[in-house]
């Protein structure tokens, strides 16, 4: 079968994820893991993968099948891929290249890793 009802047993599994990944996000927020004051050399091995988890909750929100939310989950992705964004740029990862759009006329973002 396709369409929505072929996607449904992944739904439970963005959920969880969903939710544990909020969990994760406010421990690494309560920890004070990332900091504007540092750089790069100051984050222990141990630490950098944490910087992935506002990455992956913009994935796991856009993973989401409630057409109902659609927008707010389109919404909070975009925010958590700014957060990743914004804490790749701080510690010198990656920067923003601006390429403007042909087909819109938009100027549009894109996230270069170094």
């Amino acid at each position: 079968s396709s369409g929505i009802n072929a996607e449904w047993p992944l739904r439970p599994g963005v959920i969880d994820t969903t939710i544990s990944l909020e969990r994760l996000s406010v421990l690494v927020a309560t920890l004070h893991l990332f900091s504007n004051n540092e750089t790069i050399d100051d984050v222990s091995t141990e630490t950098i993968k944490f910087m992935l988890v506002n990455a992956f909750q913009g994935f796991v929100h856009q993973q989401h099948y409630d057409f109902e939310n659609r927008k707010a989950h389109v919404l909070a992705a975009k925010e958590y891929f700014k957060d990743f964004h914004h804490l790749c740029q701080l510690y010198g990862l990656a920067e923003v290249l601006y390429c403007l759009c042909v087909v819109t006329g938009y100027l549009v973002e894109y996230l270069y890793f170094k």
